[in-house]
């Protein structure tokens, strides 16, 4: 078996879709230790949300989020409690493509090499490898 290992980018895409209509109320946060929760447990039941959600991204189940401000103390999800919900516009949302399970993703971010990467994590960071074995 050959080990290789790939940038990221080559297995996701993001997403940024918004909720131009306002037809979804379900606003989300990401913490580290919970994933996806309502905003309004996050932040101890006061809303912080914007009274006009519409440019707030839209996360459809089985993708992943994570607030910039926050991934050196991993924040980042997988939506799998909710069919859907809204994230604030800060955000960064993508999804896996055809060829790469999310469940795999889960995984990688819950690992110990993931977890010692201290550099920037955006999707384009060239330090931002995923292991795959083909």
């Amino acid at each position: 078996m050959t080990k290789n290992i790939s940038h990221i980018g080559d297995f996701i895409e993001q997403t940024s879709k918004r909720n131009k209509d306002k037809t979804i109320h379900n606003v989300l946060s990401v913490n580290n230790r919970q994933g996806f929760i309502q905003q309004s447990e996050q932040f101890e039941n006061r809303n912080v949300a914007s009274d006009d959600t519409s440019n707030y991204k839209i996360v459809e189940k089985d993708n992943f989020a994570f607030n910039p401000a926050r991934i050196n103390v991993g924040s980042i999800a997988r939506l799998t409690l909710f069919e859907r919900g809204i994230v604030s516009p800060m955000y960064i949302c993508f999804r896996t493509r055809d060829c790469l399970f999310p469940e795999y993703l889960d995984y990688y971010f819950e690992s110990k090499p993931h977890k010692e990467i201290k550099c920037d994590l955006s999707l384009s960071s060239k330090c931002f490898f995923v292991p795959i074995c083909l």
